[in-house]
């Protein structure tokens, strides 16, 4: 049975941003299968992607990412979903959660604690997949 490593689409409409992110959450073990600037593309391509893990900024370049949660969290396969962004206040976070958003991250003070929760997802996955090997 082959290995499959977790899954990660990253949604952040900064390019600076990105390059970093992305390189933190390969080094969890994780793979990134793609990465959107605007809401629609988002969600087209997490469609086609199927990934494990979505990243969404609040503030996009079109649309924001609470719109594309609204429209992941009714798929069959929902992906694990977590913000990270700079708009971290309080009615932000509250409005992730009512919606469905796994974990909110202020990419200012709890990027350590998304690469984390990533590792954490990853070790998890991993075990579940040796498992499945034990029992054959």
């Amino acid at each position: 049975m082959k290995m499959h490593p977790l899954r990660v689409y990253i949604v952040d409409d900064s390019l600076i941003v990105f390059g970093p992110l992305r390189d933190l959450v390969e080094s969890t073990g994780a793979e990134v299968v793609g990465h959107s600037l605007g809401a629609a593309e988002a969600i087209d391509e997490i469609a086609k992607e199927t990934p494990d893990v979505v990243i969404l900024d609040v503030a996009l370049t079109e649309g924001n990412g609470f719109g594309v949660l609204k429209a992941i969290t009714c798929r069959e396969s929902r992906p694990i979903v977590y913000f990270l962004s700079n708009h971290d206040e309080a009615p932000y976070r509250a409005q992730a959660s009512v919606l469905g958003a796994d974990g909110f991250f202020s990419k200012d003070k709890e990027m350590t604690a998304l690469v984390e929760s990533l590792a954490a997802l990853v070790n998890a996955r991993a075990e579940a997949q040796l498992a499945l090997i034990a029992a054959r």
